[in-house]
């Protein structure tokens, strides 16, 4: 049973990397996305 646990846990942390590699990613996109720019339009 233990060795169950230590590969489940193995699993899940390899999981949560890869989670937050790719939250990070979406954060660095999210740096050059045209939704949170302001622009000047001149009327």
């Amino acid at each position: 049973m233990p060795e169950d646990l230590a590969a489940e846990n193995a699993r899940l942390r390899r999981e949560n990397q890869k989670l937050r590699d790719t939250n990070e990613l979406l954060k660095a996109a999210s740096a050059f996305s045209p939704h949170d720019q302001t622009y000047n339009v001149k009327k």
